[in-house]
């Protein structure tokens, strides 16, 4: 499994096993340039407060700065099986990890990775200057790819609501 050819790697939850490719037909290349790896698993998660279903780590993350020697990645599987990627390089990123076992809909998760997407082209950019313009700038950056008749909506509540600023 791919997207644009960057490769994606783990378990995708059934549910959501034509994400990707639909993600490849209705955003442009240039978007993902330069992302290296996205890493998938499928455990399943409820939504909680300080839980999100993707994440996006690149070089100017401060978490990673000390982490040259090698980051460790846990995805966890809903078979019980879990896959630890010990010493991901600092120069292996921007990656994405995406959790797509969080009982969220369709259109929510990929709001949720075209968020992650948009932290990408926003450091590419340089518009990274205050928290609450980060994910402003995110939201709005996904929302532009995001169509109920593309992606399956059944959850109420927008999917920008959930992240606390």
């Amino acid at each position: 499994m791919n997207i644009y050819g960057i490769p994606v790697s783990g378990r995708l939850s059934e549910k959501y096993t034509n994400i990707f490719s639909k993600l490849e037909t209705n955003t442009p290349p240039e978007i993902w340039r330069g992302i290296r790896k996205v890493f998938v698993d499928d455990k399943e998660f409820e939504l909680i407060t300080g839980f999100k279903p993707a994440y996006y780590l690149h070089t100017e993350s401060p978490f990673e700065k000390g982490a040259s020697m090698g980051l460790s990645i846990k995805l966890e599987f809903s078979d019980g099986k879990t896959e630890v990627i010990d010493n991901f390089g600092y120069f292996q990123l921007p990656i994405i990890i995406v959790h797509s076992g969080t009982k969220l809909d369709e259109y929510f998760l990929a709001a949720a990775i075209l968020h992650e997407v948009g932290h990408h082209n926003q450091i590419k950019a340089k518009l990274n200057q205050y928290f609450s313009y980060d994910e402003v700038f995110c939201h709005t950056f996904a929302k532009q790819f995001l169509s109920e008749e593309i992606f399956s909506r059944t959850l109420e509540r927008s999917p920008f609501l959930f992240w606390p600023e």
